[in-house]
């Protein structure tokens, strides 16, 4: 088990000062974490200083060291960030921040706290790289570790450091890492598949030993004889994790896969890498087409190296790389490797180095993506793809994933490019914006001010910074259009009721917007043309506003909305309760916009107030006038000319049957609803006082289940 002593003996490149500063550390560490054990039944102090010793060996710097020993000290203990600016200053807490995960707060699902986890950590590395470096640090001593957890939290743990942290460690070049993360990855998701194929690649390493050497030999030899220097020439040891991927992939036996030798030369110079080139070539026949100089055109991830494959002894491929000691170190750690070499004569800065290409898309697309979910799903596309090399015009090369079109090269010059580009030409040939690219065309776009996105672009296109933009844009201009609507609306409603646009204040819109808790008359405007808020009833709320500012007090009550019968499509009257002028009402704002007018008592409003619907306080209007609808049971003799009584009745009472239904109940009574138009409930009550007194009639009430619970006396209310 490491101790803090071995780990402090490694600290040799360290100042004094540095070091007191990681003593600090280590102490505040031990001290919250000290009653605190691991799933294994390890103290917890074991898990920082394990990172930290990770990240020692790639001589990471003071500070970086510093917040592995803390990283789990704001997310598992009582101390914040504040904490630690206190006793360790701002660097230090943000890179310890940028690792601790979101807390406090209630996600949906398990798959969103991670894409939300996910998108804070991003946001974090954009301002310091050294907070993914420090994580991915973390996560390789998770997953060193996993025995400890249950079945399903291995399984889960697993597939998300496949899917995320692998390909972003191969992003910042960073392969020591990320081959071990797919190695345990893969060996805790199918312990008996990795037991096999590593069994078999034990032995097949074991019986080509003697010709690797072979081969090895006859490099040398002929190398030294044209005076390159030699740091090395090694057998490289395949990697299970991408053996199964591609036995899985071309259902190829695991001896074809590994029908192949492979390795690596490492020399001091670049002129030195091309003169091996020549010299391997000259004692081993190269295969066609499988060569790729990526000292010239360098991998996003800055990996530079030349790869070529050769026909060997008894036809055996040979895969090659030539690389110098310089960019052998950046390929094995990555941009870790920055803390220790020099680039270009001079010390470059890590987090200048990392913004210069993929980091810089991965804040481009974050800024244009609506939600978490969809961020990280254009981050797995985007993590680490096939890649093709184009030029622009003037000779500059652009990266872009295989298959990408010339829409996507389009919006990887820049945005405004893309959203008003026409067509493209390609090697000087005009080609459709859909046309895929390959490696070494020259691709010039062709625009106009006029042109915009197509919703069918989104089919075009592959990478995620394109989609981003489109989805972006038509999400814009869907706001913009809702705006210019809910505007035209609530100018129209304004005019319903004589107010027009000069005799409205901006002290009264403001008290609007503070009644409706809206943050801006933009965002009310949208609200409208969404379908959200009825233009009517905004204005109306206005009206009252208007009238007398002071009830925004917080002593004085809302006045509720008078319904005078007049409003048309934006108020509606249930028809589970049929409201009348009379009864105490509640109005629900409807998805449909309109406002729904329900009885007090009515069943249905206690399920809109569970489902958050906004409720809106009413009352009718002294004035009202007009007939409504309402719905009536009655209990009836089924005799001959019973319904005919209750109709003359109604008539007498200048009211109309609208709608009538009998069921028979049994052999002597009838079960009948009726709606009547009446004009109020007193007038309501009036028809129900002269239908009681009908013999016929055994009782009557608004409410079925009175008439079916209660046979008898007229009951149930009104």
């Amino acid at each position: 088990m490491l101790d803090f002593e071995r780990l402090r003996s490694k600290l040799s490149y360290l100042k004094e000062d540095d070091l007191k500063l990681v003593d600090k550390a280590y102490q505040f560490a031990f001290t919250a974490h000290e009653r605190q054990f691991r799933k294994s039944g390890e103290p917890y102090i074991t898990h920082p200083l394990s990172v930290a010793d990770i990240l020692v060996d790639l001589n990471t710097d003071t500070a970086s060291i510093c917040a592995a020993l803390l990283h789990d000290v704001i997310e598992d203990t009582v101390y914040t960030k504040a904490s630690i600016v206190s006793s360790f200053g701002t660097e230090i807490a943000n890179l310890v921040d940028g690792v601790s995960k979101i807390t406090q707060v209630e996600y949906m699902t398990e798959e969103q706290e991670q894409a939300e986890n996910f998108r804070k950590m991003l946001l974090a590395m954009s301002q310091d790289i050294r907070v993914i470096i420090i994580k991915l640090a973390d996560r390789l001593h998770n997953m060193r570790t996993i025995s400890g957890l249950r079945r399903s939290k291995q399984l889960a743990k697993s597939q998300e450091t496949i899917d995320i942290y692998v390909p972003i460690a191969k992003r910042l070049g960073m392969h020591e890492f990320a081959v071990e993360l797919e190695k345990l990855g893969f060996k805790t998701t199918y312990p008996f598949r990795y037991k096999v194929l590593s069994k078999a690649l034990h032995d097949i390493q074991s019986r080509r030993t003697y010709l690797l050497e072979e081969i090895k030999r006859k490099f040398y030899e002929s190398m030294q004889s044209n005076q390159i220097t030699i740091h090395d020439i090694d057998s490289r040891e395949k990697n299970l994790y991408s053996i199964y991927c591609k036995m899985k992939k071309k259902r190829m036996s695991f001896s074809e896969i590994m029908d192949v030798y492979a390795i690596r030369i490492c020399v001091e110079t670049r002129a030195e890498c091309y003169l091996t080139l020549g010299i391997i070539h000259q004692l081993y026949r190269p295969m066609p087409n499988r060569f790729k100089d990526y000292i010239a055109l360098p991998k996003t991830n800055h990996y530079q190296s030349l790869h070529t494959v050769l026909l060997g002894p008894e036809s055996i491929p040979i895969e090659v790389q030539i690389r110098t000691k310089e960019m052998n170190n950046l390929a094995e750690t990555g941009i870790a490797a920055h803390w220790l070499y020099k680039l270009g004569g001079e010390h470059k800065n890590i987090n200048e180095i990392a913004r210069q290409g993929w980091l810089k898309q991965l804040l481009e697309i974050q800024k244009s993506t609506g939600n978490s979910l969809e961020f990280l799903e254009n981050i797995k596309i985007n993590l680490f793809p096939n890649e093709i090399f184009v030029f622009t015009p003037k000779g500059k090369i652009l990266e872009l994933p295989a298959s990408a079109t010339a829409l996507d090269f389009a919006y990887a010059v820049h945005t405004e490019v893309g959203h008003t580009c026409v067509a493209a030409k390609v090697n000087r040939q005009l080609v459709p914006l859909s046309s895929q690219l390959v490696s070494g065309q020259t691709v010039e776009i062709i625009s106009s001010e006029s042109s915009a996105p197509l919703p069918g672009w989104l089919d075009i296109v592959v990478t995620p910074k394109a989609k981003s933009s489109i989805r972006h844009y038509f999400k814009l201009k869907h706001q913009n259009e809702s705006r210019s609507l809910g505007q035209s609306l609530l100018k129209r409603a304004f005019n319903t009721i004589n107010i027009s646009e000069d005799d409205i204040s901006e002290q009264s819109i403001q008290l609007l917007l503070e009644k409706l808790s809206v943050a801006s008359l933009s965002e009310l405007y949208e609200d409208i043309g969404l379908g959200n808020r009825s233009a009517s009833i905004v204005s109306q709320q206005y009206l009252i506003l208007h009238d007398n500012p002071k009830l925004m007090s917080s002593d004085t009550p809302s006045q509720p909305l008078i319904i005078s019968g007049t409003e048309g499509m934006a108020v509606d009257f249930a028809t589970c309760c049929y409201p009348v002028p009379g009864d105490p009402i509640m109005g629900i704002l409807s998805e449909s916009c309109s406002l729904v007018i329900h009885r007090e008592n009515c069943k249905q409003l206690f399920k809109f107030r569970q489902s958050k619907q906004s409720s809106v306080t009413v009352c009718w209007s002294e004035s009202i006038t007009g007939e409504f609808p309402v719905e009536i049971w009655l209990k009836v003799s089924n005799i001959a000319g019973s319904l005919a009584q209750i109709a003359v009745v109604v008539g007498n009472h200048q009211s109309n049957i609208k709608d009538l239904n009998v069921t028979k109940t049994d052999g002597t009574h009838l079960l009948v609803s009726m709606i009547l138009m009446v004009y109020s409930r007193s007038h309501l009550s009036q028809i129900a006082q002269s239908i009681k007194r009908l013999k016929c009639v055994f009782n009557m009430s608004r409410y079925r289940h009175v008439i079916i619970g209660q046979p008898g006396a007229f009951g149930g209310g009104l």
